[in-house]
C-alpha cells in the first residue's frame, strides 16, 4: 500500500527520481501537473519562466533524459 506524501522540493532531478507525480507552480498557478517522464525543457521554462539552462546547477536541474538527447532548446531566445 502506498502512502501519499506532499513534498515541496526545488531539485528537479531529485523530484524526478522519487516522484510519481510532479506539480509545478508559477505565479501561484499550476503550470505543470504530470508524471516525471513528461518533464521537458519547455515545462521547466513555463515553471521557472526562464531558459532552464540558466538555472544554477542546471546539470542537475534538468531531467537527465533531456540532457542525454540534447534537449529541446532550439527555440530559446538568449
Amino acid at each position: 500500500m502506498g502512502l501519499p506524501v506532499l513534498v515541496n522540493i526545488h531539485d528537479v532531478a531529485l523530484a524526478e527520481a522519487y516522484s510519481d507525480r510532479i506539480i509545478g507552480i508559477a505565479k501561484g498557478l499550476i503550470a505543470f501537473d504530470g508524471r516525471p517522464s513528461e518533464l521537458t525543457p519547455e515545462v521547466l521554462r513555463r515553471v521557472y519562466r526562464r531558459d532552464p539552462r540558466t538555472l544554477v546547477g542546471v546539470e542537475h536541474a534538468l531531467p537527465q533524459r533531456a540532457l542525454a538527447t540534447g534537449g529541446a532548446f532550439g527555440d530559446v531566445a538568449n
